[in-house]
C-alpha cells in the first residue's frame, strides 16, 4: 500500500530512495502537489494518510472542477478581534440572545461575518431557515463563493438556478421561489401556477406558505382557484394567505356575512345585537371558515362568528359605525358577545397590523384588565405582532401612570416580558424608577418579585449598552439595590458584553 511505501522511503531517507513514478501518480491524484523536493512530497503524502485514519474514513473523490480561490474581503468590511471573540461566545452559547442585535449591527456598519465561522453557521442555517434569513446579507463575497462549494449548502444560496424549479429536491425548489418572491414575486407565481396540479400535498402547503413573501393583489386569483383544491389542508392555508391581502374579495364576502348577523339600534347611543350563524354554506366553508372549530368559549356558533371577525380589517367598522376606533370598541363590548369581538378583532387588527387599532386595544386592555371578565383574555396573536413603536409608546405610557411596577398579569407586564423589541432610553429609566420605588415599598420580599426578574432578564437584551455605565453608577450608589445584588449581576454582565459587542462592530450610542 502507498502508506507503507511512503514509510519505507521515509525511514530510509531520500537518499537512499526514491520515489517511484507509480507513487507519484497516486499522490498526485490525492491533489499532493509534484516537485523536485520529494521530501515535501512524503511529508505532505504521510499527513494526508495520517487524517484519513484519524479520521476513520477515506477521503472522497473529488469529480468537479477544482474551485477558484476564495475572493478577498476588504479590510474595512473584516470584523475586529473583540467581535469575533462576542459571537464565539454567542455561538457557544453564552449570550445566545444576542445573535439578532450582533447581526443587525454587522449590517448597519457594513461588516461581514468572519470567515473561519462561517461553516458552522451554514451547517446551522440547514436546520434553521429563520437562522439564514438573517445571516443571508451578511456573508459577503467569501461566504456567497463558500456556499457554493458545498452541494449541501446550495439551497441557500440567495439566487438559484430557475432550472431548480424542473430538477431540483424540494429544499432547492423551496429556496428558489423565496428568492423569486422576494425580488420577482410574479416570477415566482408564474412557476407555481405552472406546475401547481402535479404538486404533492406536502409541496403545495410548502410553497402556500411562501408566497406570504412578496404577496399582493395579484397573487389572489391563483390563492382562489386554491381555494377549490380537493384537500381541506390546502383550502384553509390559502384563505390564510389570501385575507392578508387588504383588497381581497374574500374579505368582502367576511364582511358581508358579518353585517347581516348584525341588529343596530339608536343613532347617537348606538345598540348592537348580534345573531350566531346557525349554518355554515359551501361558500362560507369554502373561505376558509372551519364548522368544528371551538376556539371561543360561547362554542361552535361563537366560534364560526369570531372567524369571521378575526380577517375583516378593523377600518371597515369606523366606516361601518361612522365612528372612532375607540366608540366603535365601546360599541361591541356592551354587545351582547363583548368578549368575543375584542378577542376577534384584536387577531384582525394583528392580521392587517393596524397601529391605531392595536393602540386603541392596549388602552382598554390596561384599564379593565383586573375585572373578572377580563382574567383570561387571550390577546397573545395581537401582542406577539406589536411593533417596536407601538410597544415603547404604550409601555412608556403605562409606567407613567404607575410609581411602582405591577403584578404578573398585568397587560404592562406581559409586554414588557415577551417582546423583543429594543427599549427607547424614556422606557429604561422608568423601568427602574419604577423597580427602585417598588423595592422601597417592599423590603425583604424578594421572592414575590420573580416576574421583575423575568422583566429585567428581558430588560438586558432590549436596553441601549451604552446606558450600562448611566446605571452602574445608580447601582453602586444606592444601598436598595443590593436586595437584588443577584439579579442585577445578571443584568450588568450581559450589558457588559453587549457594549462590548457593539463598540466591536463600531457602533455608537445613537446606533443602538
Amino acid at each position: 500500500m502507498l502508506w507503507q511505501e511512503l514509510t519505507k522511503i521515509a525511514l530510509m531517507g531520500t537518499e537512499r530512495s526514491q520515489l517511484s513514478e507509480s507513487i507519484k501518480t497516486a499522490l498526485q491524484a490525492k491533489g499532493i502537489r509534484l516537485g523536485n523536493d520529494e521530501a515535501r512530497m512524503i511529508m505532505e503524502g504521510a499527513s494526508y494518510y495520517a487524517m484519513m485514519h484519524k479520521s476513520g474514513m477515506q477521503a472522497k473523490v473529488w469529480d468537479r472542477p477544482i474551485p477558484r480561490p476564495a475572493p478577498k474581503e476588504l479590510p474595512e468590511n473584516a470584523c475586529s478581534p473583540e467581535a469575533i471573540q462576542c459571537l464565539h461566545q454567542i455561538i457557544d452559547g453564552a449570550f445566545p440572545n444576542a445573535l439578532n442585535e450582533f447581526i443587525h449591527l454587522l449590517q448597519k456598519h457594513g461588516r461581514h461575518l468572519p470567515a473561519e465561522l462561517l461553516p458552522n453557521l451554514l451547517d446551522q442555517c440547514r436546520q434553521s431557515p429563520s437562522l439564514w434569513e438573517k445571516l443571508r446579507d451578511c456573508l459577503g463575497a467569501r461566504g456567497a463563493w463558500l456556499v457554493q462549494q458545498n452541494p449541501e449548502w446550495l439551497f441557500l444560496q440567495q439566487n438559484p438556478n430557475p432550472e431548480i424549479w424542473e430538477t431540483g429536491t424540494k429544499d432547492q425548489r423551496m429556496a428558489l421561489l423565496k428568492s423569486l418572491r422576494l425580488s420577482q414575486p410574479e416570477e415566482g407565481l408564474a412557476l407555481l401556477e405552472a406546475s401547481w396540479e402535479t404538486e404533492s400535498l406536502q409541496s403545495r402547503i410548502a410553497f402556500l406558505k411562501i408566497m406570504e413573501t412578496g404577496l399582493s393583489a395579484k397573487d389572489e386569483s391563483f390563492l382562489e382557484k386554491c381555494l377549490d383544491d380537493r384537500r381541506k389542508e390546502v383550502r384553509q392555508l390559502a384563505a390564510s394567505v389570501l385575507v392578508q391581502i387588504a383588497s381581497a374579495a374574500l374579505l368582502e364576502r367576511m364582511y358581508q356575512r358579518t353585517v347581516a348577523l348584525f341588529v343596530v339600534t339608536g343613532k347617537k347611543k348606538i345598540k348592537l345585537e348580534v345573531n350566531l350563524p346557525e349554518d355554515l354554506s359551501p361558500e362560507m366553508i369554502r373561505d376558509g371558515i372551519d364548522p368544528r372549530n371551538q376556539w371561543y368559549q360561547g362554542g361552535v356558533k361563537a366560534s364560526r362568528l369570531g372567524q369571521m371577525l378575526a380577517v375583516i380589517p378593523p377600518v371597515r367598522w369606523e366606516n361601518y359605525f361612522d365612528k372612532t376606533r375607540e366608540e366603535v370598541l365601546a360599541i361591541f363590548l356592551k354587545s351582547n358577545w363583548g368578549k368575543l369581538f375584542f378577542t376577534a378583532i384584536s387577531m384582525a387588527t394583528a392580521l392587517h397590523q393596524d397601529k391605531a387599532w392595536m393602540e386603541a386595544i392596549l388602552r382598554i386592555w390596561f384599564v379593565k384588565h383586573h375585572e373578572a371578565d377580563w382574567q383570561n383574555l387571550d390577546l397573545q396573536i395581537m401582542t406577539s405582532s406589536i411593533p417596536a413603536e407601538v410597544f415603547n409608546k404604550m409601555a412608556i405610557e403605562g409606567l407613567e401612570k404607575d410609581a411602582t411596577l405591577v403584578e404578573n398579569s398585568a397587560p404592562l407586564s406581559i409586554l414588557l416580558k415577551e417582546l423583543d423589541h429594543p427599549w427607547e432610553d424614556r422606557l429604561s429609566i422608568l423601568f427602574f424608577r419604577n423597580l427602585k420605588a417598588w423595592l422601597k415599598n417592599n423590603p425583604g420580599q424578594y421572592w414575590n418579585a420573580w416576574h421583575f426578574w423575568n422583566i429585567l432578564e428581558k430588560a438586558a437584551y432590549q436596553i441601549n449598552p451604552f446606558l450600562l455605565p448611566t446605571l452602574q453608577n445608580a447601582f453602586d450608589k444606592d444601598v436598595i439595590w443590593y436586595q437584588a445584588g443577584e439579579e442585577i449581576d445578571k443584568f450588568t454582565r450581559v450589558l457588559k458584553f453587549r457594549l462590548k459587542m457593539a463598540k466591536g462592530l463600531g457602533a455608537k450610542m445613537e446606533d443602538v
